[in-house]
Parts: C-alpha cells; structure tokens; sequence
C-alpha cells in the first residue's frame, strides 16, 4: 500500500493522468471508460451510429468494452487478420508515434546507456516520449504499455535470448501466453521492431526481426477465428511487416500446445514466454507453463503483474523474488480494486523466471 503514490506518479508535465489515478477511479471503472474514454477522447460506445466496420479498426474498443470470456462487444468484433494503420488503431487520438522506426541518430540524441548487447535502455516513459517526439499531453501511453512492457522485459531480462538470435542470424522468438484483449492491437507491436530496427546495423538484410506467438485459449477466440477453426489446434499465421511476423495459436501451452511444435513453424523452443497481468497463482493453467519454464532453463519467462503482493508470491513459484520490480511502462491508471485496498495497475510489476547472465 505504501507504493500507491510511486505507481501514480508518471512523467507527464501534462497531467492528462491524474483523474485516472485519483480514489474515484480506483473503485470504479466509469471516471476512466465514460468520462475519459468517451467524453474526453471521443471513443465510441455501442449502440452509436457507428459502423462495425469503421469500430473494429481502434484498439481503443478493449479499453472502453473490456474484455469478457468472448462475450463483450469488442471481443466479438475483432479481426485479428485484419491490418490496420496507427493513424486507425489510436483513432480519434491523433497525437501518437509515426509509423516507422527510430534511427540510430534518433536514439544517440535522447542520450540513454546501454545494456549488456548493446540496447538502449528506456526507463521511463519520459525517455519514450522524447524519442518519438510526443506531446506530454498524448495520451497514446494507455495502449502502448504492452509493445512497451515487452521492450523493457527485453533489454532488463533478454540478453541472453538476443544475443542468441543474433548470433544464429534469426528472429527473436517470443511466445505471449494467455492472450486476450492483446488480439485488438496486434499491429501496435510494430512498435516494438521500430524500436529494435534503428539499433541493427545490418537491418536491411534482417527480416523479420521478431516472431510474436500469441497462445490464446479457446474460450477467448474471437468469434472472427472461431468461425474459421478446424480439428485441432487452430493456427492463424500473419506477416504484420517486413520485420514483425505474428502467429495466433489456440491451445493451453505446456498441456494441449507443445511449445517445441505447435508455435508457429519452427521446430524448437522459444527464447522467451511472456504473459501480460498474468497472475499465476490465480488460474490452474499456468501450471503448465511453468513445467515447460522448469524443464527448458535455456528459455526466459517474463510475467507481469496487477499488484507487488501478487507478482511477489508469483516470482517466489520460479524462485526468483529478486527479479521482481516496478514496471515504468506500467499504464497510467489506477485499476478499480472491489476485494482488497493493494494499488493495481495494468502491467504493473513484472518478475522473471530462468533469468540468464552473459559470460
């Protein structure tokens, strides 16, 4: 309880944050979907003389309808095969990242240190803000916490897994676990290639750059790809760009998924699982992927969290509390909590499982 004024304090001299912190919004959802969302961004609700073709196009729809076992509005309307432009998916925003990739001379004028392989380290959202020339008063941080939380993951917990992929000349394989309303937005995690591509030399004859493997259950299909399921475990595979190639798998991963062969089309493990506020303690399913974790120490699992208390007790199951910290691409607002007084924001911690030093 104490981190409560840490977590909602973020770098924005532009305070467009703070009612999505305040005590009202963290016992209800309304001062951020209707107040914020739709009075002040303009996002549309269902049931306004919107089109379903025009509505599907912003990511914001999950942030506004939530996301329910398949069942909302926003989850029925997704196509996760359908591309859309940045100009499209922040729609009505307009104050948000141009869709291409940051130079090495954009990166060498922010000033940031490096990692061990030579990425540049973003901590904060200020440090993001200045590289891709963003107002204080966007509020495009909403939806860029999760391209943004697996930037971080990578450079604070990744070194080993990019320095593999490096070296063998290949995509840096991740698999996202549990996959949910990250279907809306697969084509903002372009972002995370624009961030990586100014920082490879030789990036003209490196494509793609990164193999994303969205697990999903099968009660959290859209019905888009429900519809076009076959026996077995349905696989859609999309080339979202030159340097991003996505595969959405259906399945439980470790159980019904064999990460070895049904993720995509390599033969072979992963070089990192990540999951998004994946509260391991709280779904039986997780166990198998943390067998999978215990039985392939070569792979690096990245989780986050709601809240330090759960992400805690979580890093203890891998045997790693140390790794556990607060996460500065946490998103700028405060999650309702109806069961407890702990401060909880999306992607809020993060912790580590199998965590790997270079020699």
């Amino acid at each position: 309880m104490d981190r409560r004024k840490d977590l909602s304090t973020f770098p924005f001299q532009d305070e467009w944050f703070v009612p999505l912190v305040s005590k009202d919004s963290q016992i209800s959802n309304a001062p951020y979907e209707h107040d914020f969302l739709t009075l002040r961004l303009g996002v549309p609700t269902v049931g306004d003389s919107f089109s379903s073709s025009d509505y599907i196009l912003s990511w914001w729809t999950t942030e506004r309808h939530g996301w329910s076992g398949g069942a909302s509005a926003s989850a029925r309307m997704i196509y996760p095969e359908r591309r859309v432009s940045y100009a499209q998916g922040f729609a009505p925003l307009t104050q948000i990242p141009m869709e291409t990739k940051i130079s090495l001379e954009e990166w060498n004028n922010v000033g940031l240190a490096k990692n061990e392989t030579n990425l540049y380290r973003l901590e904060s959202w200020s440090d993001y803000y200045r590289l891709r020339r963003l107002p204080d008063s966007s509020p495009a941080a909403l939806l860029l916490t999760f391209p943004l939380t697996l930037y971080y993951a990578l450079v604070e917990y990744g070194t080993v897994p990019w320095t593999v992929a490096s070296m063998l000349n290949r995509p840096l394989r991740i698999d996202v676990v549990g996959a949910e309303k990250e279907l809306n937005f697969l084509d903002l995690f372009q972002e995370l290639t624009f961030l990586l591509a100014g920082q490879i030399p030789d990036i003209e004859t490196t494509s793609p750059i990164l193999e994303l493997v969205f697990v999903v259950r099968k009660d959290m299909l859209p019905q888009s790809l429900a519809r076009r399921r076959s026996d077995g475990a349905y696989g859609l595979d999309l080339e979202i760009s030159e340097w991003l190639h996505v595969y959405i798998v259906e399945g439980t991963y470790g159980n019904s998924i064999n990460p070895d062969l049904d993720c995509g089309s390599r033969i072979g493990s992963p070089d990192m699982v990540m999951a998004f506020n994946a509260g391991l303690y709280a779904y039986e399913s997780w166990r198998s992927v943390l067998k999978y974790l215990q039985a392939h120490l070569s792979v690096v699992g990245v989780f986050s969290d709601y809240n330090e208390w759960s992400g805690l007790q979580c890093a203890s199951l891998g045997g790693n509390r140390e790794s556990l910290r607060m996460n500065p691409f946490r998103q700028p607002r405060a999650m309702p909590v109806y069961s407890m007084n702990l401060p909880q924001f999306t992607n809020g911690f993060l912790y580590a499982i199998n965590t790997q030093e270079l020699d």
